[in-house]
């Protein structure tokens, strides 16, 4: 059968941004977790002890008026090594034309975060793979995206039965990069079935997909798959 990919998800991460919203709303801890947590449990997960149960923080995050895209977002802006790597990778290549030895020293420090770290995060993978595929052809320092590492990719996304933000993300913006073949995979993952599903997506999903099918059918057509565009 198909292989599940298993999410590993920051538990940390989703309390801290419900513990945000709870303070900023002036809500009370008790009020909040009354009926769907134990107090002292509620205590542990806030200090990184337990694990919070998906469908308890889902509840949490309604009693609050809140979505999983605040927590992404709440936790984006907690997150300052992100946010300033991807705004450094904004400031460097808005430029019309960029300077290629700023994009070269900026593109080390990223592969030394990126080697180094025991989990790939998923805005510096994608900044990692963004500066191989649009300036290795005009550097001597950065590489091309290896087809190992394309396939990787492909691999990961194929036997996830879920795809992430930033799956649809690197879909997005690699689709050149994928053989004929894996495009043709790929193209079911990314197809809308519920309109109505689609509307109460997040913004990135809203974003992405849309754009993850145009790329897809622009090289389907190249390669003259015309029914299938």
């Amino acid at each position: 059968g198909k292989k599940k990919i298993m999410i590993q998800l920051d538990f940390y991460a989703i309390i801290t941004a419900i513990e945000i919203i709870r303070t900023a709303k002036n809500i009370k801890q008790s009020d909040l977790i009354n009926g769907i947590i134990d107090p002292s449990n509620y205590t542990k997960i806030k200090k990184g002890q337990l694990n919070i149960n998906i469908e308890d923080a889902h509840k949490l995050l309604a009693r609050l008026n809140a979505t999983w895209e605040d927590v992404e977002d709440l936790n984006f802006w907690i997150d300052k090594f992100t946010s300033r790597i991807r705004a450094e990778y904004i400031e460097i290549t808005s430029n019309p034309i960029p300077c290629i030895k700023t994009i070269e020293t900026f593109y080390i420090k990223v592969e030394q975060l990126y080697q180094s770290s025991a989990i790939k995060q998923g805005e510096l993978k994608r900044i990692y793979f963004l500066l191989k595929a649009f300036f290795s052809e005009k550097s001597n320092i950065i590489p091309p995206i290896s087809k190992q590492e394309i396939n990787d990719i492909f691999n990961q996304i194929k036997e996830s039965e879920i795809l992430t933000t930033y799956d649809y993300k690197l879909i997005g913006d690699l689709t050149s990069f994928f053989t004929i073949d894996q495009i043709k995979d790929l193209k079911h993952k990314v197809i809308i079935t519920d309109l109505s599903k689609f509307k109460v997506k997040t913004k990135t999903f809203q974003i992405y997909v849309p754009s993850c099918q145009a790329n897809i059918a622009d090289i389907l057509i190249d390669n003259q798959e015309f029914e299938l565009a």
